[in-house]
């Protein structure tokens, strides 16, 4: 039983949030062509939005996919590499977002 004064952690935190969930392949990458997974996201009307960056937060790629799903697959082609380094990626829908680091060798 609830003690006086006690509030239940239902009523102040919304237990329904989804962390989503991005999976990358294959890392280390060649720089050619990337695969996501990306998937648990809200069921908000909002686009998923899929940005890379460089390690100074220059953003070298960005597309608005225009899906609005819980989950994308999606395969990423670039006509010319991405150089050699290490890069984020980030998806992300609404206020919700996840990221990863990518190796391109």
């Amino acid at each position: 039983t609830p003690r006086p004064g006690n509030k239940n952690l239902s009523n102040i935190v919304d237990l329904s949030i989804k962390t989503p969930i991005l999976n990358i392949y294959p890392n280390p990458n060649d720089g050619q062509t990337i695969y996501l997974n990306a998937f648990n996201f809200d069921d908000s009307n909002n686009e998923i939005l899929i940005s890379i960056t460089d390690l100074y937060g220059k953003q070298i790629y960005f597309e608005n996919t225009g899906i609005i799903a819980n989950q994308l697959l999606k395969q990423l082609n670039f006509n010319n590499k991405i150089s050699a380094g290490i890069y984020f990626i980030k998806v992300s829908k609404g206020i919700y977002s996840s990221l990863q680091k990518i190796v391109v060798q």
